[in-house]
């Protein structure tokens, strides 16, 4: 038997269903179980549904700009002679630091544009752990 809120399958001897406790109709209830097939949009999980999997690939596609702004970064701050000073500008480990800040402020940006939009299409409430996990 399916639980009539989330689609969850349990024994008729539980009374509330394990995924979002719901309490359950007794076995000898005038109510029929509900099947999955009648079941609406509550058996398909989240990564089944088109606009996530779409979501997905648009936040993964998002990242490839790095790969020319990173190397854009690095050769603006990387070490270079001057003829004009004749002495060297920057460093490597300058270079390093501003990639690394390029990265994690590229990423933190995608993070929260990715909430906002969760937020206004899905209609979710954005979570601490969203800004740490995919």
């Amino acid at each position: 038997m399916y639980c009539e809120n989330c689609g969850n399958e349990y024994s008729p001897e539980e009374n509330f269903c394990i995924k979002c406790g719901n309490a359950l109709e007794e076995a000898g209830s005038n109510n029929a179980p509900v099947s999955v097939s009648e079941m609406p949009d509550f058996n398909k999980k989240q990564d089944e549904r088109w606009y996530h999997r779409f979501g997905i690939v648009v936040y993964v596609l998002a990242h490839l700009p790095l790969l020319i702004v990173v190397p854009i970064v690095w050769s603006e701050n990387a070490r270079e002679y001057s003829t004009y000073y004749k002495s060297y500008r920057g460093s490597d480990s300058e270079a390093f630091w501003y990639c690394f800040l390029t990265i994690i402020i590229w990423i933190g940006v995608l993070r929260l544009i990715k909430i906002a939009t969760r937020y206004i299409i899905g209609g979710t409430k954005p979570k601490f752990k969203d800004l740490l996990y995919f």
